[in-house]
């Protein structure tokens, strides 16, 4: 699959990305040299970045050493005790300023995984995710103390900026980090983020659908790797978090789609069609009907269905006239059914449509990385609802 065709699914999302750099980044500070271990030069970029200044934060954050990283990190870890709502002493912490920490080790990551610059990006990465927990649990402890106070000392109410209050939705932000890293390709780095996203909201439809695309993903790694166990329990797991989305969301017709199509590369195809046809039939996504049509067509074939199959063929040709998948299957079709003469004009076709560069891509080149615009729809979802201006 054309690495073109990968990026659409997040490529606003990768706008900030830095220029590239050769050799080892010097680290500096806005006016110089950086101090090592200067834990305000670090709380300067994150509030940058939490200030809306996206762009100029993760040029300065991607030049940090790892090392660095680890020790900024840490050492705001350490100064939890002075968290606050609103900072008003020079040793207080905004709160605002950690979420904007936590959402720019985010990008940071996502942006080395598209330069599959795997080490700095799983060093942001986790580092995005560990600050996240500490942050909710520090606003928990913070949240427990102001109550205890209010009910000891009636007559001195705390001090309300030391009542922390999370705005990062991590339903939201654990979907976003695992469709963003399956839409690049890396369904093995997105799986412990969906993992997290379905303890975080077993119930929600889209969170499930996110964990069935990672398991799918994840199926197809280990297939090739021909570690075919793994495969079997990866599209095992792709199928319960399918069926949990249908089950959850009558209208969920992705994952209908996506379990249909599951179950026809296990060759189930009895059991795909009724999901496969619902879709076709009930779903108002131009791109949803085509693909159901693609896959119904395959599903006939594999019944030994000829006429079936070339019709549904030629209905996802006419849902999607560009498309190459579904030219190649009717010619095969064809062919099965009537000889290699039925299908030349088609072949003919599908050759010239090849040399097309105009038009959108076909929906079934980017299937196998997740639903297109998630990952940048969860990520809009946590900057609209964090108080980190966008």
């Amino acid at each position: 699959m054309a690495l073109s065709w990968l990026l659409l699914a997040i490529a606003p999302f990768l706008a900030f990305q830095a220029p590239a750099r050769s050799g080892a980044p010097v680290p500096r500070g806005p006016s110089g040299p950086r101090p090592q271990n200067d834990l305000r030069l670090y709380l300067a970029t994150a509030a940058q970045y939490a200030s809306g200044n996206r762009a100029g934060a993760l040029r300065e954050i991607r030049q940090w050493w790892l090392p660095e990283i680890a020790r900024a990190t840490a050492a705001l870890r350490r100064e939890e005790l002075h968290l606050r709502s609103e900072a008003k002493d020079p040793d207080d912490i905004d709160f605002r300023t950690v979420e904007g920490a936590i959402l720019m080790h985010a990008q940071a990551g996502i942006m080395f995984l598209q330069d599959q610059k795997l080490r700095p990006a799983k060093v942001h990465l986790d580092a995005s995710t560990e600050m996240l927990q500490w942050s909710r649990k520090a606003a928990a402890e913070a949240r427990n103390w102001t109550t205890m106070r209010k009910a000891t000392f009636k007559d001195r109410p705390p001090d309300p900026a030391l009542e922390l209050t999370e705005s990062i939705n991590p339903r939201d932000f654990y979907v976003a980090l695992a469709s963003a890293a399956l839409a690049l390709g890396y369904a093995e780095a997105a799986s412990p983020f969906a993992d997290q996203a379905r303890l975080e909201a077993p119930l929600n439809p889209v969170v499930q659908l996110v964990a069935g695309c990672v398991a799918s993903g994840l199926a197809v790694e280990k297939a090739l790797q021909h570690r075919d166990a793994d495969a079997s329990r990866a599209r095992q797991a792709a199928e319960a978090a399918f069926r949990e989305a249908v089950t959850h969301d009558a209208a969920a017709y992705e994952a209908r789609l996506r379990l249909g199509k599951l179950l026809l590369d296990q060759n189930r195809a009895v059991e795909a069609e009724p999901l496969l046809a619902e879709v076709e039939a009930k779903a108002t996504d131009e791109r949803l009907r085509y693909l159901a049509r693609l896959f119904l067509g395959r599903a006939a074939e594999q019944r030994g269905r000829s006429e079936d199959a070339i019709r549904s063929y030629r209905g996802a040709l006419e849902a999607w006239p560009t498309s190459q998948a579904a030219r190649f299957g009717l010619a095969h079709a064809l062919e099965k059914s009537s000889g290699p003469d039925a299908s030349r004009e088609i072949v003919g076709a599908m050759l010239d449509s090849s040399r097309a560069t105009d038009g959108p891509s076909d929906p079934w080149f980017l299937y196998p990385i997740g639903p297109p615009g998630l990952a940048q729809a969860a990520f809009n979802r946590v900057w609209d609802r964090t108080a980190v201006v966008p």
